[in-house]
């Protein structure tokens, strides 16, 4: 019984390893994304990051400084249509010279469950947040909420 048991518990987490690495794996298939985003692939392991971050259909995931959207689009694509990427923005550098909110509204163009949130820091978005993730260049670290 024990046997069977430990079999069944393996057979299932092997499951949702495979459901996590074939999302990952159709999000950066996604013929959508831009050449420059499938260029850095090599250097960024999308595939790796997204499947160490867990995040999967249905998500809620915060992407803190998105950058020009890299990992936003590849979010946007592992959540779904039922998910939701918030592309978060602290206030404090909403006039840095990166111009970093006209980075993530341009990021965020035509991804219908994509959403650009500039507020000030100590506000960022939390409430029904499934992840947080905090990218600093080729660097993840990604939390449960």
């Amino acid at each position: 019984m024990i046997k069977f048991v430990v079999s069944v518990i393996l057979l299932l987490s092997s499951f949702t390893a495979f459901a996590a690495s074939s999302l990952s794996e159709v999000a950066v298939a996604n013929a959508s994304r831009p050449a420059d985003d499938k260029k850095a692939d090599a250097n960024r392991h999308p595939r790796e990051l997204l499947d160490f971050s867990k995040a999967k259909a249905d998500d809620t995931v915060v992407d803190l400084m998105p950058g020009r959207g890299y990992f936003t689009r590849l979010f946007a694509s592992v959540v779904g249509p039922k998910g939701h990427v918030i592309a978060y923005v602290p206030k404090e550098f909403e006039n840095a010279p990166f111009k970093p909110v006209d980075a993530a509204k341009k990021a965020a163009e035509g991804l219908k469950n994509v959403e650009v949130k500039v507020t000030p820091l100590l506000t960022a978005p939390a409430e029904n947040v499934s992840r947080l993730s905090l990218w600093s260049g080729d660097r993840c670290t990604s939390f449960r909420c």
